[in-house]
């Protein structure tokens, strides 16, 4: 072989470069990144300034994902640039306020803020706890409600509808009383007592169901038991209580002691006894009303069923109501029955719903006339005219229990009167026995002008030296209207007729259509033609 034909092998760098052009091959590569990511670029800057028309729901509010039913149509937000029918789909599906993320990035977690619900009610009073309803209610009522209504917001609901009476609000009102019985040496034959003369003076007295003569003075018999129980039971109550700053002792060994008392004296049950326990304990805690309810269930007479029937109205625990339903179902109706049905004429709705509820829970269908009368009557809390053609209007108020002393009972300047009762003293600390104390001013407990129709202990703004938590005592006034009030009810008659229905009057065709198992109408004339035709048929 020649040395002409055969070359040496060239080296490894130019064997690559003439097999890889590198320069012409990065040009082609910058050239290629530029032709892709030009536009690229401009289709994701088209794609951000259009997504707000595109996906309307990315530029809504950040919304809790959890019921979404509950999102009210009035205040679902939709973006203003949408068009009208986008609006009206949004409102009508009630779509929740979420926020989509496109692309690969994880969406944002809900709120976990729970969305709040409306208060069917007012919270219940803060700091401590109301002494009468020591015990909660968690189990269902063994009769059929009316209203629903709990202790807290009934006890919460008098302190904003009645009307404070007070006797002191007028300097000098008390000792201008005790001066005069002073005066007249305690004369029991005055035809008429400072307090009775004092009402027609004061507006705010005027109206108050005071009693008057023999029918506010006790019996010696009731006197005298009168003495024994409120002297034993007060005395035994105050000596324990006396240094407490809420006014009441919740402990379980009172509350022991005091059903021990009830169970052990017998005698007090009897009829003279009955009103003064009554008045007593209708105040205490939830255990100790429902030890006397019990009690006064094994008791004979229509007194003790009428307290009963009273305890059904006017006790705020549908427990206690219940335990006073259970006492009436063995007892004659017709001992009570009325009591029932003037209830359902009471200012305050919520008794008249009470009276409907036991009338329906005892199934009284003898009521069903008397019931059917009542729909025709106007609403018990709109302004009347009296015998005397003045225009008044029933309203409830509540009387401070201490500060009111002599509002209800006459002055005692001797000091042989029998149940005598020191009178709390505003801004100094309250006595610490009410009976047998020798020293301060003094009323007659045996001597009652005004009588409550029931009694609750409330918490006082500022109570000062007192207890924090007082005895308040409710009762209807006729008040009279003044002539702005008059002049527009008459300007309100003229204009339209009264309103068709009013509470007690849904009270009433309740008990009408739970006792008939009927609903004939609206009005008394409906009823009687139901009544007379077909009976009352039993449901």
């Amino acid at each position: 072989m020649s040395r002409s034909s055969s070359a040496p092998p060239p080296s490894a760098k130019t064997e690559l470069e003439t097999v890889v052009n590198w320069p012409l091959l990065v040009g082609a590569a910058g050239v290629l990144v530029v032709l892709v990511a030009v536009p690229l670029t401009l289709a994701c800057i088209a794609a951000q300034k259009g997504s707000a028309v595109k996906d309307p729901l990315v530029a809504l509010p950040t919304m809790p994902q959890h019921q979404p039913e509950k999102v009210s149509p009035t205040t679902t937000a939709v973006h203003p640039s949408l068009p009208r029918s986008v609006k009206q789909e949004a409102s009508e599906k009630r779509l929740p306020r979420q926020v989509y993320i496109k692309n690969s990035q994880p969406p944002i977690p809900p709120d976990s803020t729970p969305i709040p619900k409306v208060a069917r009610t007012p919270p219940p009073p803060p700091a401590a706890l109301n002494p009468i309803l020591q015990v909660r209610e968690t189990k269902e009522p063994g009769f059929k409600r009316l209203d629903g209504l709990n202790e807290e917001y009934l006890i919460e609901q008098l302190a904003k509808l009645a009307t404070d009476v007070d006797l002191y609000c007028v300097k000098g009102t008390r000792e201008k009383l005790l001066d005069e019985a002073r005066k007249k040496g305690n004369d029991k034959d005055a035809k008429t007592p400072a307090i009775l003369a004092l009402r027609a003076e004061r507006p705010d007295l005027k109206g108050l169901p005071m009693r008057e003569g023999a029918d506010c003075q006790a019996r010696p018999e009731a006197v005298r038991k009168m003495e024994e129980i409120s002297t034993t039971l007060r005395l035994d109550l105050d000596r324990r209580t006396a240094r407490s700053t809420t006014g009441i002792e919740l402990s379980p060994q009172r509350i022991e002691r005091l059903q021990r008392m009830l169970n052990s004296r017998a005698d007090w049950f009897h009829e003279e006894g009955l009103s003064t326990l009554a008045q007593m304990l209708q105040v205490e805690d939830i255990d100790s009303r429902s030890e006397f309810v019990k009690r006064l269930a094994k008791v004979k007479g229509v007194k003790a069923s009428v307290l009963l029937a009273r305890q059904a109205l006017f006790d705020v625990s549908w427990t206690i109501r219940e335990e006073a339903i259970k006492a009436l179902k063995d007892r004659p109706l017709q001992d009570y029955r009325q009591v029932l049905l003037d209830a359902l004429r009471y200012p305050w709705a919520p008794v008249a719903a009470h009276a409907a509820e036991t009338l329906v829970a005892l199934k009284d269908r003898d009521a069903v006339c008397s019931l059917a009368d009542m729909l025709d009557e106007p609403d018990p809390c709109a302004p009347v005219q009296d015998k005397s053609n003045k225009w008044v209007v029933a309203e409830v108020v509540r009387i401070n229990h201490f500060r009111n002393c002599l509002l209800c009972h006459a002055p005692s300047a001797d000091r042989k009167d029998r149940l005598r009762a020191a009178v709390p003293t505003p801004g100094e600390p309250l006595p610490i026995v009410y009976y047998g104390s020798r020293k301060g001013d003094f009323v007659r407990a045996d001597i009652t002008y005004l009588r409550q129709d029931f009694s609750l202990m409330q918490r006082v703004a500022k109570p000062e030296k007192w207890p924090e938590w007082q005895r308040f005592d409710y009762l209807v006034r006729m008040r009279e209207l003044t002539a702005d009030e008059i002049a527009a009810h008459q300007k309100k008659l003229k204009g339209k007729p009264a309103a068709p229905s009013y509470p007690q009057r849904e009270a009433v065709l309740f008990a009408l259509r739970e006792l008939t198992g009927s609903d004939a109408g609206e009005t008394s004339a409906d009823w009687y033609e139901l009544l007379c035709t077909e009976g009352v048929a039993a449901p």
